[in-house]
């Protein structure tokens, strides 16, 4: 509860504690699920090496005690850090795994923890399309299941793609719904939630009139649950969203990302550290984005655009 309210040092403090009980009475089936806790806790902190490790242990263990459910779980979370760090191959193994194990299981809920995964490694991956699909599915089955926390955290994932494809009012509309029922259920988003949260906001504050902006959000926030997956679901299957459109100056879909990165102006250090590549596969990709977009430097870059309504 304390992770889902944001409160990470207090949920800390007691997974912490939990370990050690579990640790001195030699329970190692209450160690794996503390370790695989903590590494929620340290995800939703933004420590990701940190929470892969406490993961790996909880894995190892539970393979180790022949708990299937458990190891599906573990493998589930290990996907999800790595698709954090930007290791899409190795979220693909992971989820893939782990689905396997679920169905044979009949685990409904981890299946659906699964396939949100999946869309979102789509989405991360270019293949948006794929991934509003596949969200489709996920919030038709959470819906059948009555889970309201994972379907607004869908909801806003519909949201930052219909943004980054041009659909700025109902993408924010969406956002706006988004974050009042986090607010009526007291689900506190995690460090890599609001950051994807703030940025696509700031490239629809940056592109639509305050007037627009405003009114979609308002709009957003009067919505039910039901209103905002029923606007969600809607979105996955319109013609004009999930037609894909040609890529703007021919940029690539990582290109898209540091173009993002650099409009917000940061260094080639800085790209490097929030898509976890190196210094200089940044510095390549803006050398790329400059001479593709036929701009002089970098202030150029941004000037042409939000001429060309690229962010």
């Amino acid at each position: 509860m304390a992770r889902e309210l944001g409160e990470f040092a207090e949920a800390r403090d007691q997974h912490s504690q939990a370990l050690l009980i579990w640790q001195t009475i030699g329970d190692e089936r209450g160690i794996a699920i503390a370790e695989h806790n903590l590494g929620r806790v340290a995800a939703a902190e933004g420590s990701y090496e940190e929470a892969r490790a406490y993961y790996q242990r909880a894995l190892a263990l539970r393979r180790q005690l022949g708990d299937t459910g458990g190891v599906g779980y573990s493998l589930w979370v290990l996907g999800n850090v790595a698709l954090l760090m930007r290791d899409e191959r190795a979220a693909e193994a992971h989820y893939q795994e782990s689905i396997a194990i679920f169905r044979d299981l009949g685990d409904r809920q981890g299946e659906a923890y699964i396939l949100h995964g999946l869309a979102r490694l789509a989405a991360q991956s270019g293949n948006e399309v794929a991934g509003l699909r596949l969200f489709r599915d996920v919030i038709v089955l959470r819906q059948s299941l009555g889970e309201r926390n994972e379907m607004v955290e869908s909801i806003e994932i519909i949201a930052a793609v219909l943004i980054k494809r041009g659909h700025l009012a109902r993408g924010v509309k969406l956002l706006g719904a988004a974050a009042a029922l986090r607010e009526e259920i007291s689900l506190a988003p995690t460090k890599a939630e609001r950051y994807e949260q703030e940025q696509v906001l700031a490239f629809a504050r940056r592109t639509l009139s305050n007037a627009v902006f405003t009114n979609a959000w308002a709009d957003g926030q009067r919505m039910s649950l039901e209103q905002a997956t029923d606007e969600a679901l809607a979105a996955t299957e319109e013609e004009a969203i999930v037609t894909r459109p040609h890529a703007p100056f021919n940029l690539t879909q990582r290109e898209q990302e540091v173009l993002m990165l650099l409009c917000q102006h940061l260094t080639d250090a800085e790209i490097a550290k929030e898509l976890y590549i190196s210094i200089r596969t940044a510095s390549n990709h803006v050398a790329s984005i400059i001479s593709k977009i036929g701009a002089k430097n970098r202030r150029e870059v941004i000037a042409l655009s939000l001429q060309h309504g690229l962010v």
